[in-house]
């Protein structure tokens, strides 16, 4: 992973409020949209690899974010329970099994490992919330 992808994730990771959040989930929004597939094929392979890492990422912290916000909203309402954390693991193996937003695109991609444990740090990180 490049530089720029492991500055995304720890700032991700760094959230501490609800406000961070909900910056992050409009960022990602952002960058998710204008990072698109419709000119891919005319990148380079390296192009290509960075592209599609960039959008696995950018999914990633919107994931984490999104689910962040419902988790600090449960945690208020003293309602974080078993159920929301096995609905949230069951989004975020999306994530770490590989089947991901580019198979509905027919494009193979594999996030490598160190991608795969960002995302399994994101994880713990809520579900360890309390």
């Amino acid at each position: 992973m490049n530089e720029i992808i492991h500055t995304i994730i720890d700032r991700a990771y760094m959230i501490k409020s609800t406000a961070g959040a909900q910056k992050l989930v409009d960022e990602a929004k952002i960058y998710c949209s204008s990072l698109g597939l419709t000119h891919l094929k005319e990148l380079s392979d390296d192009e290509q690899n960075t592209t599609l890492e960039l959008i696995w990422v950018w999914n990633l912290v919107y994931s984490f974010s999104s689910w962040y916000l419902k988790f600090m909203t449960a945690k208020e309402m003293e309602v974080i329970d078993d159920n929301l954390k096995d609905k949230f693991s069951k989004s975020f193996e999306v994530f770490t099994s590989g089947e991901n937003i580019f198979e509905a695109n027919q494009i193979k991609f594999k996030p490598n490992p160190e991608m795969i444990e960002a995302a399994n740090k994101f994880e713990l990180k809520l579900i360890t919330m309390n």
